[in-house]
């Protein structure tokens, strides 16, 4: 998942070719009761907690049951660590490694009797860690994602706008959550096609790998809307920790020192620990993986 495992935080996203649907991938949706390790918690305690994860459109989708934990959000664990990519699905074996870091490993591996082990080893995170625990097909399916099958940058959209919301920083605030637009909202503007096609070329593509700090609190996102206002797909970042959320489950990694400029020149503020583009990209900079 995106570079360090944030704290009390542990989703996923993968992405997966339909042709590998013959292998675990087929078995999906799976209900797995899982060991949370101390260090993944906001509580400091190894607990157990249960994943469901669903098959997208284009991948597959770690969720919890809705009363799972107070920093879940409408069921839906939100990929602020990252995407898992480079899925290898075998008759046994599923295997995914994530598109930022390239460190963090997921397995599920088949066992007698219809489960699955699953078990997630995270090396990008500095306490380190693994997740381990036992899978079996289910029925359940919890997720609230209703962007899961998204694309970015949207198609057919009206305009795109720039929102900046969260100002006091609050983990996990989702831009737009159970049909309505977060309520932290302070401020937005409209982009043009300018800084649309600046937007896709941040966001899209190849980019240097980066590290990430142990936390999620975005204050930014963009949003692609229809005609009527309402969300296509959405971007949102937290520069203090260097990490981002995609509405859908494709593993781009971003050019955040391009949408601080972005963001900057719109107007807006960056909030949190920076000022300035210039201070988050000098800081931003240290955190590049060397090419």
């Amino acid at each position: 998942m995106k570079r360090s495992i944030c704290a009390g935080t542990c989703l996923g996203v993968l992405a997966a070719m339909p042709a590998l649907a013959q292998g675990v991938l087929a078995d999906f949706p799976l209900e797995c009761r899982v060991t949370e390790p101390a260090n993944y918690s906001a509580t400091q305690q190894e607990r157990e907690v249960t994943l469901v994860i669903e098959r997208a459109a284009d991948g597959v989708i770690f969720s919890y049951p809705k009363d799972a934990s107070d920093h879940r959000r409408g069921g839906v664990i939100f990929p602020q660590i990252g995407y898992f990519v480079r899925v290898t699905d075998g008759k046994e074996l599923l295997e995914a490694t994530d598109s930022v870091t390239q460190h963090d490993l997921l397995q599920l591996r088949r066992e007698p009797g219809g489960t699955f082990r699953f078990a997630l080893a995270v090396k990008s995170n500095r306490a380190g860690g693994a997740m381990q625990g036992t899978c079996r097909k289910t029925q359940l399916a919890v997720s609230r994602f209703p962007f899961r099958d998204s694309l970015w940058p949207a198609q057919g959209y009206a305009e795109a706008r720039l929102y900046f919301y969260n100002e006091a920083g609050n983990t996990s605030a989702p831009i737009y959550e159970n049909g309505k637009f977060s309520p932290l909202l302070v401020k937005d503007v409209k982009l043009d096609r300018r800084q649309i096609a600046k937007l896709v070329a941040a966001t899209t593509g190849e980019h240097r790998a980066h590290a990430v700090a142990a936390c999620y609190q975005p204050r930014h996102a963009f949003v692609f809307l229809d005609a009527q206002g309402r969300p296509l797909s959405f971007a949102e970042i937290c520069f203090d920790c260097a990490n981002y959320r995609l509405s859908n489950s494709k593993g781009n990694r971003f050019d955040l020192a391009a949408l601080a400029d972005l963001v900057e020149e719109s107007g807006l503020p960056l909030g949190g620990h920076f000022r300035t583009a210039a201070a988050f990209k000098e800081s931003f900079q240290r955190l590049l993986e060397p090419k």
